[in-house]
């Protein structure tokens, strides 16, 4: 997915690894976009993290860390919070789903 959408009130523009509200634009690691533009072409689903970290990392060894980080830096750049999140929930055991609210 290389065209910019909509989450909520921001504009997600992968192309330039940011996502903007209100004309404010937010960098985000371009890892950490591909993560964001992972769950999005899976809107709704869970998606196990050993197909994300496949999808993102491309073969390279991580660890689960990195997922979980980036997943943290999604959180914070759109203001979601896992408690009660808007955008990005995590299911132990089974993955994440990211659905538009």
């Amino acid at each position: 997915m290389e065209h910019e959408f909509r989450l909520g009130d921001w504009l997600v523009q992968p192309h330039q690894n940011q996502i903007v509200r209100g004309g404010e634009p937010v960098r985000l690691d371009p890892r950490v976009m591909q993560v964001l533009v992972c769950l999005a072409e899976r809107a709704g689903e869970i998606v196990p993290q050993e197909q994300i970290i496949e999808k993102v990392w491309e073969g390279v060894f991580v660890t689960d860390g990195v997922l979980t980080n980036a997943i943290w830096e999604l959180r914070k750049a759109l203001g979601d919070d896992s408690a009660n999140p808007r955008f990005i929930q995590t299911v132990p055991k089974k993955g994440t789903g990211w659905w538009r609210r």
